[in-house]
């Protein structure tokens, strides 16, 4: 390569012919950063060999139509500082407060969180922060972290709106991440996984010690916990230049948890502060169209004795319960009274492994449902209550296997005719409408597949289904080869059902009401087009329809009432609170929502810009699709008959394009000059006349320049003072200060040798990240070139 492209040149490279989007040249190497459409791509030449193109200025000369066509095209493409390109180019009906986290990003703001309502979009606002990371910086680190069961939704959102294409790290380096080392790691792209999967400790251990442009982590509140989850994620976000957090439900009424999501990925200077946004259908201007319906099913007498029965075991058992063990006794009782409520199946499950436990004879047996297993999305048995199906409560067990042994035996007599199994058998005989029936408990699932099985073709997802198999499943569904989909909650966070069907039937109440939200959302989305319609089955008896029907009523009507605040349900009560209100009829807290919404302070600063560059972006938009001719002649000048209104008497009308580049190489901005000239002035080249125009039009230009500028030091005070504390993050984790050499092998010398090389090269990268950012402040205008042409004929 003879001579080296400037942004805006055109390379032939592999075949095809790219336009260039930036250059930097280090020594002999040139590193080009092009673009095809939608593709992208970087090269270093000379080990890729670009061919400079030759710029052909010639006149296009076209009809008035697409000559006005093609001028409209120009000036909704052209590259501005004000308008992210990712909201031009994406395959999305964008929303004002889509744009807010995106504006915060691009300002420097370090760590977002994303807790808007359940079907506003959070993935699209992510995607939106991600592909403009992408569209400035081609060459970027990005690690998206999500459950197993949202992995491929992630990756089809990403190619099919944003036209990103991600690396399924835990995929396809999982069987061969040792003989590959850390290199799967080092290269740009997009790093899609699971939580579950990175925090073992062989393949954390394995991630190399590098910045990342960017962490996403979706449903962040499930990694809030005491836990290796939030060990891994909490890392991760101080080894990132951005730090984007999404949940819907940021708090669930532990402070302690809502404390560990706030200081997530914190780093030690004063701007790292956590950018909360927190928005709901009544904030966007989003109709409400739900109904909601309940649905008291008549009691059997064989299922009221066992609820009473059940009711006179939790008073008999916490009256003879261990001191200190009253808790550990609640989770056990809510265990039972939760599986009671849903199906006898599933109680009837519950107690058998209670007396598995309680009739072995020694306490180092381990029985199958006791194993630590593999979390990709379990939603059988949680760590808690697990652990609260073998405690020592302290009770004889020759009492308490006795009452198991009888509710158990009144529990075979109630399957026979239970009354939600019932109601659910008639409704899917009378109507043909898909519906989505969810229930927390896999058990639960199995007697609803006995019970429509043979009425409905139904596909059924829950989490110990392999991750293939659940995609599968949902696939018949969305396809509409199945017209009754049977899950559990796995399915009620991040997936999109809004195509397929409007019904939600509910089996239990769920003793945290935020899942309510949660499983609704999954139709009450945007793109919904019909009214979602809701159905809560209740048991009329005491143990369901009252507390548990108070808060989900509370939580329902408080998502749906005109002007009420976004905080006002955010916060739902603890379960043990649930648990000890439901079994002891203590008072529920009342101050949970208050103290939540005192810590949490929504950003409002970009809302006014958001609502503005929407409607810009909506513009630019229309603009750019008036031509959608393939590019013939591009980069040509246009020359076409004006509107004798815009031409007066024999003058032209000439549009020029001013680039403002920076001190990286980028392309900024493209100012678009328009102004007249004589036909004498204008020749084949019009020199003269563009170099006259571009001389007027030199103060505006100047101006927008200085205007870029503050706005670039602004940004780049906040990105030096993070690019500052992720520098000295790294060093302490990179940097070896002492090793203990061994006396017969040279082992622990060379890896300290490493260790340190590799903070030596960490320091000198932070250092070039650094002189870079202060090089994206020096703004300068390129040379005009013309673009467009009008005359009167």
């Amino acid at each position: 390569m003879r001579q080296t492209p400037v942004p805006g040149s055109l390379v032939w490279l592999r075949r095809r012919r790219w336009r260039v989007e930036r250059t930097s040249v280090d020594r002999d190497t040139v590193r080009l950063d092009v673009s095809l459409r939608e593709q992208r791509l970087t090269v270093l030449a000379p080990y890729d060999t670009p061919a400079l193109l030759k710029v052909d200025r010639r006149l296009v000369r076209v009809r008035r139509q697409q000559g006005l066509a093609r001028l409209a095209h120009l000036i909704g493409s052209a590259p501005s500082a004000r308008v992210p390109a990712a909201a031009l180019t994406a395959r999305i009906d964008l929303w004002p407060h889509q744009l807010e986290p995106l504006l915060a990003a691009r300002c420097g703001q370090r760590r977002i969180l994303i807790a808007d309502e359940v079907g506003l979009g959070k993935t699209i606002q992510a995607g939106l922060i991600l592909a403009d990371l992408l569209h400035r910086h081609p060459a970027a680190r990005v690690l998206v972290l999500a459950p197993a069961s949202l992995r491929r939704q992630w990756s089809d959102e990403l190619r099919d709106r944003f036209a990103i294409h991600t690396c399924p790290a835990d995929v396809t380096f999982g069987d061969v991440f040792h003989r590959h080392e850390r290199r799967p790691w080092q290269g740009p792209g997009v790093w899609l996984a699971s939580v579950d999967y990175l925090k073992q400790p062989h393949v954390f251990d394995g991630l190399p010690l590098v910045t990342w442009d960017l962490v996403v982590i979706d449903e962040a509140h499930q990694a809030t916990g005491r836990s290796d989850r939030h060990e891994l994620c909490d890392e991760l976000g101080r080894r990132t230049r951005r730090l984007v957090l999404l949940s819907a439900t940021p708090h669930d009424g532990d402070t302690t948890r809502f404390a560990r999501l706030l200081r997530m990925g914190a780093l030690p200077y004063t701007a790292d502060t956590l950018r909360i946004y927190r928005r709901t259908r009544t904030d966007v201007r989003l109709a409400h169209g739900r109904v909601t319906r309940w649905w008291k099913v008549r009691m059997s007498a064989d299922l009221t004795r066992v609820l009473d029965a059940l009711r006179t075991f939790e008073m008999v058992l916490l009256g003879r319960v261990k001191p200190g063990r009253h808790d550990t006794a609640l989770l056990l009782l809510s265990v039972l009274r939760k599986r009671a409520l849903s199906t006898m199946e599933a109680f009837e499950r519950s107690l058998t492994r209670r007396l598995e436990w309680l009739d072995v004879t020694s306490f180092d047996t381990q029985l199958d449902w006791l194993q630590p297993t593999f979390d990709f999305g379990s939603d059988d048995l949680d760590d808690e209550e697990r652990v609260a199906l073998a405690a020592d409560l302290g009770v004889p067990r020759a009492l308490e296997r006795t009452w198991l042994r009888r509710l158990r035996a009144l529990a075979a007599g109630a399957r026979r005719d239970e009354p939600k199994l019932a109601w659910l058998r008639v409704v899917a005989r009378r109507t043909s409408e898909p519906f989505v029936v969810f229930t927390e408990f896999r058990h639960s699932i199995e007697a609803l597949e006995r019970t429509l099985s043979g009425i409905r073709t139904l596909a059924v997802v829950h989490g110990g289904l392999p991750a293939q198999h659940r995609q599968r499943e949902l696939d018949r569904f969305l396809t509409g080869e199945a017209s009754v989909l049977v899950a559990s909650d796995v399915c009620s966070q991040g997936l999109n059902l809004q195509a397929r069907a409007r019904w939600v039937i509910h089996l239990e109440l769920p003793w945290n009401p935020a899942r309510l939200e949660q499983r609704i959302g999954r139709l009450d989305r945007l793109g919904q087009q019909r009214r979602v319609h809701a159905t809560l089955l209740l048991c009329d008896h005491a143990a369901e329809r009252g507390l548990l029907a108070s808060l989900a009523r509370r939580t329902l009507t408080a998502r749906a009432a005109v002007g009420r605040g976004a905080l006002d349900d955010l916060a739902p009560p603890p379960h043990l609170a649930v648990a000890a209100a439901l079994i002891e009829g203590t008072p529920l807290p009342t101050t949970t929502a208050a103290a939540a919404a005192a810590n949490i302070a929504p950003c409002v600063e970009y809302r006014r810009t958001a609502r503005a560059l929407a409607r810009v972006v909506a513009t630019r938009r229309a603009l750019r699709h008036r031509w959608r001719a393939p590019r013939h002649g591009e980069g040509r000048p246009v020359s076409a008959p004006a509107c004798a209104d815009i031409v007066a008497g024999a003058a032209r009308v000439l549009v020029i394009a001013v680039p403002l580049v920076d001190g990286a190489g980028d392309v900024v901005e493209r100012r678009l000059v328009a102004g007249t000239a004589g036909p004498a002035a204008v020749d084949a080249g019009a020199t003269s006349a563009v170099a006259t125009l571009a001389a007027l039009a030199d103060h505006s230009v100047r101006a927008r320049i200085r205007r870029i500028r503050r706005l670039r030091a602004s940004t780049a005070r906040h990105q030096l003072a993070a690019e500052r504390a992720l520098a000295f993050h790294l060093h302490a984790l990179r940097y070896p200060e002492e090793a203990q050499l061994g006396l017969f092998s040279q082992r622990q010398a060379r890896a300290f040798a490493i260790a340190r090389a590799e903070a030596a090269l960490g320091a000198a990268e932070a250092a070039a990240r650094m002189k870079l950012e202060e090089d994206r402040c020096h703004i300068d205008a390129g040379p005009a070139a013309l673009t467009w042409i009008g005359s009167r004929r």
